[in-house]
């Protein structure tokens, strides 16, 4: 059992080692390449998301709620902070997640994948709530 540990984790170290590369420098030239990466996705993401996440985060309270999934709040919390009910917070954090908005993180708190800014929202120019032309709610 042992011996099958060592070897994996050997191995793990290995595969990090050849994509990583073996010296600090190239390391370090890796992950800024791979950071660049991930912001560059995040955006094209962010922007191609905005038209749907303008219709799906159509009211104030919702976009409320969106903007406190950290994944450290659980529905009952986002429910108490935002005044609105629990399943009500449960109905739209699954139509955040199934619209790519947010991620159901197993065993933890549901999470946003962008912030509105990003998304280009700006909840005090949204309508409350069961007010006229009130968007999804």
């Amino acid at each position: 059992m042992h011996l099958r540990v060592g070897l994996q984790a050997e191995r793990k170290s290995q595969l990090s080692e050849s994509f990583l590369g073996s010296d600090a420098e190239t390391r370090n030239e890796t992950l800024y390449i791979l950071r660049d990466i991930k912001a560059y996705v995040r955006i094209q993401a962010a922007v191609s998301l905005r038209e749907l996440a303008k219709t799906i985060i159509g009211v104030r309270e919702k976009a409320d709620v969106f903007a406190r999934m950290d994944g450290t709040k659980t529905h009952k919390e986002l429910n108490r902070l935002v005044g609105v009910p629990r399943k009500t917070v449960t109905n739209w954090v699954g139509e955040f997640v199934q619209n790519g908005l947010a991620i159901d993180v197993k065993g933890s708190n549901d999470r946003a994948l962008f912030t509105l800014r990003e998304l280009n929202i700006n909840p005090s120019a949204l309508k409350k709530r069961g007010s006229k032309s009130e968007g999804n709610g």
